[in-house]
């Protein structure tokens, strides 16, 4: 039975928010999931034992990691959220001319460097009172990749909400 009155077969757009924790915080999640256990997979191939500070240590991955990975993930939420509002795909629509980029950038270091600061003193403290402490290799694959990917979720998905609150039109 069709029910008058109603076009069923056009879906409104998702909304800002919706899109960055349904669909692009879960993928976020994947990608940096894979991405950052495959480098201490690689970085750490034959070893049993990993040392957690150190030369060749988790330290060595994480620290460029921390910084890297919550800046470059938290600009490109705020790119992801402009593109597919540019694009129609989720509301609001973007004020075309709306300036961006800066703003990401500036949001992504803010999260960054306090990242790799937190993560450096963790090392500190971490090679102060246990120095010779390790993991297993598997314990430092998928504790850096699992915990990428989860940072990745949440940081992208915040990312997308708050490219999500410029360039809106005025009502």
């Amino acid at each position: 039975m069709e029910s008058v009155g109603h076009d069923h077969s056009k879906k409104s757009p998702m909304t800002v928010k919706e899109f960055a924790w349904r669909v692009a915080g879960p993928r976020d999640f994947f990608i940096n999931l894979v991405v950052n256990a495959t480098i201490p997979f690689w970085v750490f191939k034959g070893m049993d034992l990993v040392p957690l500070t150190g030369s060749h240590s988790v330290a060595s991955v994480v620290l460029p990691m921390s910084f890297l990975l919550c800046t470059l993930t938290t600009f490109f939420g705020w790119f992801n959220a402009v593109k597919e509002r540019r694009a129609g795909v989720v509301e609001p629509a973007l004020v075309e001319g709306t300036k961006w980029a800066g703003q990401a950038w500036i949001n992504g270091f803010s999260v960054g460097l306090p990242a790799f600061l937190i993560v450096l003193g963790i090392t500190f403290g971490v090679d102060q009172y246990a120095p010779d402490a390790s993991v297993g290799f598997w314990a430092a694959v998928l504790g850096i990749g699992f915990g990428a990917g989860v940072l990745g979720y949440v940081l992208h998905s915040m990312a997308i909400v708050r490219g999500g609150a410029i360039g809106r039109a005025a009502i």
